[in-house]
Order: C-alpha cells, then sequence, then structure tokens
C-alpha cells in the first residue's frame, strides 16, 4: 500500500464522541471564531484605520506602527499558549483569554488621541484574541479527526469568514452613523454578551496533559506524533510555514490597505467594501475545498491551487483600472487562497506532526505567519510613503507568492503510519 492511500493516523474516529458532544464543541469553536480577531479586528481594521487617521490628523504609518507593536509579542503568547494547550486543554486557555479580548475592544470605545494607549490596547487584544481561538484548532482537529479538514473549514474557517464578511460593512456603517469608538462597543458586546456565556457553557474540558493516554487514544494515534525538536528540525515544518507567511502578508497587506489600493485604481469607494465583502465569502469556499482536498488526498501537492489562487487575483487587481468587475473577481481568488492558507495550516501540521505537539507546532507556525501579517501593513504603509506605487508593491507581492508555490513544490510526502511515533 503506498503512502497516499494509508489513513491519517492523527484522525481520532469520530464514533469514539457522542453526537451531542460534537455538538457541543461544533457551536462552542464556531461561535468562538466568530468572534475572533481573524472575524473582528482584520476585515474591519481598513476602516477603523481611516477613521483614525482621519479624526486625530495622523499618518497612516503611525497608526499601523502602533497596531505592529502588538505583533512583537505573539510569536512568545502563541507559544506559551501551545504549551499550555497541550498540557490543560483549550479550555483553560480560552476562557481566561476571551475576557482579556473582550475588555480590551471594550477600552477602545473610551480611548483618546494617544498614540501608546491605542497600541497598548492592539496589543491586548491582540494577545487576548489570539489566545481565544488558536486553542479551538485542537480541539476541533482531536474532535473530527476522520473529517478534520471539513471540520475545520466550516467551524474555524467558515464560521470566522462569515462573520467577518457580515463584520465589514456593518462596521463601516457603524463607524459612518455613530464613529469608530461605537462600533469598537459594538463587538466588545457580541465578544463578552454573546461569545464568553456560551463558550463557557459549551466548551468542554479537558484533560490535563499530564496524564498517561488511554488505551482508546493510543490506538487512534490520538497521542501520536512528533516531538517539538523533532518537529523543529524537520523541512516540512518551514517549507509550509514559510509557503503559509509569504501568503499571509500578502493578503493582508491587499485586505488592510483595499482602500487606497482601489483608490489608486480609481475605482468608487464603496467598491472597497464590498470586495472586502466578496474576499471573506470566498475564503469560506477556500476553506471548504482545501477541506475537501486534504481529506480526500495524501499527497501534499493537492494543496498548490491554494497558493496559486492569490497570485492570479491580485494580477487580476493590478489591471482592474476602473473595472469594479475584474477588481472583484480579484478579490474573490485572494479570498479562496486566504481560505484555503487558513485551513491546511493546522491540517498540514496534524498531517506531518501528529497530535502530540500539535499545539507548541502549530502556535510557533501561526506566530510567524501573525508576524508576517502584522509586518505586512506598515511594511506597506512605509513603502507607499517612501513613493512606491501600489501597483509597483503589488508586483514584489507576486514574487513572494512565486517563493511560496515553490516551498510547497519541494514539500515530502506524508509521513506513513510506521513512521509516527506514540507518546508513552
Amino acid at each position: 500500500m503506498s503512502n497516499s492511500d494509508r489513513p491519517d493516523r492523527s484522525a481520532r474516529p469520530d464514533s469514539d464522541l457522542s453526537a451531542s458532544c460534537k455538538a457541543r464543541v461544533a457551536i462552542a469553536c464556531a461561535i468562538g471564531s466568530a468572534v475572533g480577531p481573524a472575524a473582528f479586528y482584520s476585515p474591519t481594521f481598513p476602516f477603523v484605520l481611516q477613521a483614525m487617521s482621519q479624526e486625530f490628523a495622523w499618518p497612516i504609518a503611525k497608526i499601523t506602527g502602533a497596531f505592529a507593536l502588538s505583533v512583537l509579542s505573539v510569536p512568545v503568547v502563541l507559544s506559551v499558549c501551545g504549551f499550555l494547550v497541550d498540557r490543560f486543554g483549550a479550555r483553560s486557555v480560552v476562557l481566561p483569554a476571551i475576557v482579556v479580548y473582550g475588555l480590551s475592544t471594550l477600552a477602545f470605545g473610551f480611548v483618546g488621541a494617544s498614540l501608546w494607549q491605542i497600541g497598548l490596547l492592539f496589543l491586548l487584544s491582540g494577545i487576548g484574541g489570539l489566545a481565544a481561538t488558536m486553542p479551538l484548532l485542537k480541539t476541533v482537529s482531536a474532535t473530527f479527526g476522520n473529517r478534520r479538514g471539513l471540520a475545520l473549514a466550516a467551524l474555524i474557517g467558515g464560521a470566522g469568514a462569515l462573520s467577518g464578511a457580515i463584520a465589514a460593512p456593518g462596521v463601516q456603517a457603524v463607524i459612518a452613523q455613530w464613529g469608530w469608538r461605537t462600533a469598537f462597543l459594538v463587538l466588545a458586546g457580541f465578544i463578552l454578551l454573546v461569545a464568553l456565556p456560551i463558550l463557557h457553557v459549551l466548551l468542554p474540558g479537558e484533560t490535563s496533559g499530564r496524564q498517561a493516554p488511554t488505551n482508546a487514544e493510543t490506538e487512534t494515534g490520538a497521542n501520536d506524533g512528533s516531538t517539538l525538536s523533532e518537529g523543529l528540525r524537520s523541512r516540512a515544518f518551514w517549507l509550509v510555514t514559510l509557503a503559509l507567511a509569504f501568503n499571509a502578508f500578502v493578503v493582508m497587506a491587499f485586505r488592510q490597505h483595499i482602500v487606497f489600493i482601489f483608490g489608486e485604481q480609481k475605482l468608487p469607494a464603496d467598491i472597497s467594501a464590498y470586495a472586502t465583502s466578496v474576499l471573506l465569502l470566498a475564503s469560506i469556499l477556500g476553506q471548504f475545498g482545501a477541506g475537501l482536498v486534504a481529506d480526500r488526498s495524501r499527497r501534499p501537492i493537492a494543496s498548490l491551487p491554494f497558493f496559486l489562487f492569490p497570485a492570479a487575483g491580485l494580477i487580476l487587481v493590478l489591471f482592474a483600472d476602473d473595472i469594479p468587475s475584474i477588481a472583484l473577481t480579484g478579490a474573490f481568488l485572494l479570498g479562496l487562497g486566504s481560505g484555503g492558507e487558513n485551513c491546511l495550516s493546522p491540517i498540514l501540521t496534524a498531517r506531518y506532526f501528529g497530535l502530540r505537539s500539535f499545539g507548541r507546532l502549530q502556535g510557533i507556525k501561526l506566530a510567524i505567519m501573525t508576524f508576517a501579517t502584522g509586518l505586512s501593513a506598515t511594511a506597506t504603509a512605509l513603502l507607499v510613503s517612501a513613493g512606491w506605487s501600489y501597483a509597483e508593491l503589488g508586483r514584489a507581492a507576486l514574487f513572494l507568492l512565486a517563493l511560496g508555490a515553490v516551498a510547497v513544490l519541494g514539500l515530502p510526502p506524508y509521513p506513513s503510519p510506521q513512521t509516527v511515533k506514540i507518546a508513552r
């Protein structure tokens, strides 16, 4: 039997859990993802950025610089978060983190023209938001092992993208009517008054990593996989991480500067809001597409199209001129790639390294990806301030996407069951 035909040993049979347990996990993870930073902050940031810049008469680079300060803590936060999840379970990390996330979002409604205060709130909301959502990846991966790709697509990526697609025009409308502070108050209400109670009731507790694995866990591979050091020494880990980081850098730069990119293309102002929604809705399709491909294929090359879609979309945006349909098609393709990237990240971690050190390896990978996304907005703003056009930046971004595709082509085959180690 070839490697491509062997079952995924990191998968846990869905029959091990009752339908009611899986339903509770599904609802909790979907709600947690729906209020996460990827849904509430990333798609709405361009409108908040523009409103803050106008109110305070600050250059865009100044505000994005304050936002980027929060990125400096991300590698440490996600690495620690991954360790805590592997040791104590998701619930023990998610509930305290979402309180921090909600309160820091609430505080934006009362902040003044103080750059350090805004930077501090971005820092706290970033730490809380990431720590509240990253553990859900392991919860879904362990609960829906045989349908991991589809479950991650629906409950993590799909719920977050759908929420973001609604939040983008919603926040834009609230800002236009009542201002950006009110928009943050609304978002905080959803986090603290809706998501927190649901997660408290539905998110299951998990056994501590200090306990010995049960016979069922040993047989099904729930504790199979590489150690942290083995994962970090592998070529597959770094190729996957670099490919995802390049993809995330480009897509996030586009999302956070979409208002200005479309302005340079002489497109109507409202097209940027529509394009943001199109991108996020397309990312749902990308999530499901990547999930289905991952569930059905045992070859890493099957993920390559999701690293090529952003390049095709970016080319269309660069040549859109003043034709909205071309720009929206480009945003759609960028969304497919973005969604595929979000879904493939935890799937590839589990496929190559199992669940033994999943939280720590995924935390490090997400830390690098988050650093790339945080750097993208500031780097783009600084280059524009230095005289670069968005068209010139787009051509440089195509080079990064090409490097990511080459990294995917260099991925080794998934390990066979015989090479997967069992934690004892």
